[in-house]
């Protein structure tokens, strides 16, 4: 019985002590994420402007190699999906 309690108690000390570890780990996954979602977008948007024929704009990834999705068809599927 003893040695249970022991094993019991040395697992709860070593996933109390890496959990902080995790949720730093996660942090800067998201934050690596959010950078390079960053970057992309501006390089988008500079080439990108406001009243571009919608053509134009769907080329523009075919034209420079970019693997996009039709995220507009995605998105409005999503939104019309009912649960």
């Amino acid at each position: 019985m003893r040695k249970w309690r022991r094993l019991i108690r040395t697992l709860t000390f070593l996933v109390l002590l890496a959990a902080p570890f995790g949720c730093s780990w996660r942090k800067q996954a998201r934050n690596e994420r959010e950078a390079r979602y960053q970057s992309a977008l501006s390089s988008y948007l500079e080439v990108i402007k406001e009243g571009m024929m919608r053509k134009d704009v769907e080329d523009y990834p075919n034209a420079h190699q970019t693997a996009l999705g039709n995220y507009a068809a995605l998105t409005s599927s999503l939104c019309m999906r009912t649960w």
